[in-house]
């Protein structure tokens, strides 16, 4: 039985790991200043919150990419709808645009209180969202051989994992 249990929430975990996409910091920045059009001076609060999220795995059904957003308040599950107007969904795939757009949203109602956060803890990333920023506009291209190996996942969120592990489970107990 405990085979059997190990077994699960090693198919759990290789699931999750599946649907994620991994950025280092500094492309974290750099996908949120070029791609998503984040303001160069709000860009360290997202890079706090998105820091903070990664590090503590949420297995909140309701909480909803790399920035873990709930659909409680800020997406809808079926359609666009909350504070935000976007579909849950749309903040589990690869693109981080979106969700920043979301999180921004929330910074300028809550701040990053939301996140449980400080903005004197956040304000220390500054110096780095800048390096970031030079170090690209320096090289002009993004060097995957970077050396910051503290990485920032978006997950595609826990919900794949939760509607496969009631199957798993049923599978496991009839091996029983």
């Amino acid at each position: 039985m405990k085979a059997q249990l190990l077994i699960t929430l090693l198919v759990i975990a290789m699931i999750q790991l599946n649907f994620a996409k991994r950025f280092t910091r500094c492309e974290f920045v750099q996908e949120l200043y070029y791609k998503a059009d984040i303001p160069r001076d709000e860009i360290y609060k997202h890079l706090c919150i998105a820091m903070v999220t990664s590090e503590t795995a949420s297995t909140y059904l309701d909480s909803h990419g790399i920035y873990r957003i709930s659909s409680k308040w800020w997406c809808g599950k079926y359609e666009p709808s909350g504070k935000c107007e976007i579909e849950c969904e749309k903040l589990i795939d690869h693109n981080i645009a979106d969700d920043a757009v979301c999180a921004s949203k929330i910074l300028s109602i809550q701040g990053v209180e939301a996140w449980s956060q400080t903005e004197a803890q956040c304000k220390k990333l500054q110096y780095e969202v800048e390096t970031c920023l030079e170090d690209y506009k320096e090289s002009e291209t993004w060097d995957d051989s970077n050396e910051d190996h503290d990485q920032i996942s978006k997950a595609a969120n826990f919900h794949g994992a939760f509607f496969i592990l009631p199957f798993v489970l049923l599978l496991s107990l009839r091996m029983i």
